[in-house]
């Protein structure tokens, strides 16, 4: 809903007006049996009906082709947007102020305008370096960079940093006791002992960032 929503007092286009419906249409049917009376009256509301029309007497949706990996690339999408908020609300940084994103590594832009829409971003670009000074996130493989300028109070963005790694280092220090304890690596079921890998792994990697963030704060 969001990424359809048109600008501020623009119109809607028709055809993804209809569009919309057609999925508002399929999403009753599925949750009709479950919301009978809500759904039935949404259905009538959203379309005009014959006399005698009733969503209870449509028939149920099948599942059809779908792209696994489009909706995988689609999942980044909404964590690069998610990542970018979280930048806002971490900075106290309206969603009016206009930012840049740089990305540094492998990653598909397929989804650019999603991105800068959501994110109210002016530019997506590419960097082959590190970024000094810019708030640093990282998805997957790739490295996002967000230069924020006097947008941010440096010295109290180093404060934070320093708190959130602190913070870290004693979460994979308690994780490295578990790991480093061979009674509960050899007992212990074999998905619980991933688990705990997966959390070093990605302690790790925020240490890092977190790391190169801050000496990166203190060149700018």
């Amino acid at each position: 809903m969001e990424l359809i929503k048109p600008a501020y007092q623009q119109p809607i286009d028709k055809k993804t007006y209809n569009q919309t419906l057609s999925v508002f249409e399929t999403l009753l049917k599925l949750l009709h049996p479950f919301m009978p009376f809500i759904t039935e009256e949404i259905w009538h509301l959203i379309n005009e009906r014959k006399d005698g029309e009733s969503i209870m007497i449509e028939r149920i949706p099948e599942a059809g082709q779908f792209s696994e990996d489009i909706i995988e690339r689609f999942e980044n999408v909404k964590e690069t947007i998610t990542a970018i908020r979280n930048v806002r609300n971490e900075n106290s940084i309206a969603q009016k102020d206009v930012l840049t994103l740089a990305i540094k590594g492998e990653y598909n832009n397929d989804f650019d305008a999603c991105v800068k829409k959501m994110a109210n971003l002016s530019e997506i670009k590419s960097t082959d370096i590190k970024i000094d000074g810019a708030v640093t996130f990282l998805i997957q493989s790739a490295e996002f960079y967000i230069e924020l300028g006097d947008l941010i109070d440096v010295e109290e963005e180093l404060i934070k940093m320093k708190e959130e790694l602190d913070y870290y280092k004693g979460f994979l220090e308690s994780v490295m006791k578990k790991l480093s304890n061979d009674r509960f690596v050899q007992n212990a079921p074999e998905n619980v002992v991933l688990v705990e890998k997966q959390k070093k792994a990605d302690a790790d990697a925020k240490i890092i960032m977190l790391e190169e963030r801050i000496r990166s704060l203190k060149k700018s």
